[in-house]
């Protein structure tokens, strides 16, 4: 029994003491939880505001990006909208003047704008969520440009080494193959839509697509021009540069300007004119001498007599040998001009006068009286011409309509353009809607266009040791061969820099990567819309486009012009940097 009540004790001693222990236990956890929680509902609440203003200011951002590409389309919509931008005219809807909701999430609106360099176009792009609460600004400019490499081609592009390219890329729409001593040469970059063969490893366009110096497969080639050939038709048509070809032509009739005035006062040049100053008016003979005086007349006075007055009504009293009445009653005398010289259609000028003109005497004036024009005298010439060279204004000094038909010609021949000296150099549009082949000595300045095939034999004779602008991002085509020693390429001054020109031929042929004359065939462009064969030299400074392929041991170096424009259709914008900056502070 007694047994049984010290294990009840003890029993309940043990129960007694486990109930004392939980609770200090259970109160520390609540007091924990106390704290915890608190911070745990406040952190909660902290990055769910986090995580809403970073979607908001990221819905933001992505309006902005909306924005730039908005003002980006408007730009490249026409010609007409680009020139209207270039001349710093606003585009409605366009000045931060509109804002566009057509976008979830949010509003944005644009600013477009001219520079800051020539032929340059700044957009910006600003966002801003559908609160209100996040703003976010893109600035984007780009460069306006129609010849966008070295050598372009809207298809496929070979490199063989037999075209040395420097200062700008090559870039096809299609696969690049690069051949023969192109694979060492490293330069210039190769950029295609498609591969470039066989330096990617890949063979297609899966990664990796680039080494990131000299060749880039999958590129995002720009938008190409898309040439304007019905106007450099046009400017050749005027120039008398199209479809020139060496054929016999029967005659020739031409106008020119004989014996231009010398006289100072005609309005235009005139010939057998000359000019000086005189008297006309409705007094006058129109053209011939007049002088006049300041007289008194009046029905007091014989007219155009000497008389003099004074006082007034009554008292009024005229004298000299032309008056009728020396006490003037009741008369007067008034002032007017009289007119003499033979000159004069009426002597007494009574309500008339003359004023100072100039007049043109000679038989080449068409008018001799007040405010004459000076004509041009003109003269036509028939001439017989055997193996006229090419059609042309310039040649003959004066407007020419030539008999062999101007478009008469299929497979047309030009020699020795280089010999036109008063055209070689006046940067015209050559233009030829067929064939055309280039023999003897070759070199002219200006656009080339063929619109079907191009040969070239002979030389280039054009600009010996010419001084070339050189881009200021030329070193950017070497990358895989600069270091920083000079002259591995022509104007390299070192590691990724460039001179900003060069002499033709001044760094010898090893660094101009081919054989050099110091000369070229071409300074421009030059477009062939079928195949280009080159049998003879035919060094180009600016860009060539060639749609057909591209044949021939002849030596052709391209040294790319970055400043070339040409007529086109489209207008071609190409990024030249893009940064977010602080939100405009003018109102929405």
């Amino acid at each position: 029994m007694t047994e049984k009540i010290s294990a009840r004790l003890r029993a309940g001693w043990s129960l007694k003491t486990r109930r004392g222990f939980l609770l200090p236990a259970v109160i520390l956890l609540l007091m924990l939880l106390l704290v915890i929680v608190p911070a745990m509902v406040k952190w909660v609440q902290d990055d769910t505001k986090i995580s809403v203003k970073d979607q908001a200011s990221s819905t933001a951002f992505n309006l902005a990006e909306s924005a730039v590409d908005r003002g980006y389309w408007k730009v490249k919509s026409s010609t007409s909208t680009y020139a209207l931008v270039a001349a710093g005219e606003g585009l409605p809807g366009y000045r931060f003047d509109a804002v566009y909701g057509d976008l979830p999430g949010g509003t944005y609106r644009v600013y477009v704008a001219s520079g800051p360099s020539t032929d340059q176009v700044t957009i910006i792009g600003e966002g801003r969520n559908a609160r209100g609460t996040e703003t976010r600004s893109i600035k984007a400019v780009y460069t306006n440009t129609s010849i966008l490499g070295a050598i372009i081609a809207g298809g496929m592009l070979s490199a063989t080494g037999s075209s040395v390219v420097h200062w700008g890329p090559i870039m096809a729409m299609n696969d690049i193959t690069v051949s023969g001593s192109a694979l060492n040469t490293h330069y210039p970059r190769k950029l295609s839509k498609q591969t470039v063969k066989p330096l990617d490893p890949t063979g297609n366009t899966n990664p990796p697509n680039t080494d990131n110096l000299e060749w880039w497969s999958d590129y995002d080639v720009p938008e190409l021009p898309q040439f304007d050939f019905s106007t450099m038709r046009a400017s050749a048509a005027a120039t008398g540069t199209l479809n020139c070809d060496d054929v016999t032509i029967a005659s020739v009739t031409y106008t020119a300007v004989t014996n231009p005035c010398t006289g100072t006062g005609c309005h235009n040049p005139g010939w057998n004119c000359t000019c000086y100053s005189g008297m006309v008016g409705l007094a006058c003979n129109s053209g011939s001498h007049c002088s006049c005086t300041v007289r008194a007349v009046g029905s007091a006075c014989v007219g155009g007599g000497s008389c003099s007055c004074s006082g007034s009504g009554a008292d009024r009293v005229c004298s000299g040998s032309g008056c009728t009445d020396s006490d003037g009653a009741a008369t007067g005398c008034t002032l007017t001009k009289v007119c003499t010289g033979w000159g004069c259609s009426d002597s007494d000028g009574a309500g008339t006068g003359c004023a100072a003109s100039t007049l043109c005497i000679g038989s080449g004036c068409e008018d001799t009286g007040a405010n004459c024009d000076c004509v041009a005298g003109v003269a036509s010439s028939t001439q017989n011409i055997s193996g006229m060279h090419c059609c042309s204004s310039e040649y003959f000094g004066g407007p020419v309509t030539c008999s062999y038909g101007g478009s008469g010609c299929v497979n047309c021949s030009v020699n020795n353009l280089f010999d036109y000296a008063s055209m070689r150099d006046k940067d015209y549009t050559w233009y030829w809607d067929n064939n055309v082949n280039w023999a003897g000595r070759n070199g002219l300045r200006g656009t080339i266009v063929v619109r079907g095939n191009l040969g070239i034999s002979g030389g280039d004779n054009y600009c010996p040791n010419c001084v070339l602008p050189v881009p200021a991002a030329a070193w950017k085509e070497y990358q895989k061969i600069d270091t920083s020693a000079i002259k591995q390429y022509p104007a390299d001054t070192g590691y990724h820099q460039n001179s900003s020109t060069y002499v033709l031929g001044s760094c010898g042929n090893t660094c101009e990567g081919g054989a050099t004359g110091s000369d070229l065939g071409v300074y421009g462009f030059l477009y062939v819309g079928g195949d280009f064969n080159r049998t003879g030299d035919s060094d180009i400074y600016g860009a060539m486009w060639v749609d057909g392929s591209v044949s021939g041991s002849g030596n052709a170096t391209v040294f790319y012009n970055s400043s070339l424009k040409l007529p086109t259709l489209n207008v071609v914008l190409l990024k030249d940097s893009w940064q977010e900056e602080t939100p405009n502070p003018s109102p929405w």
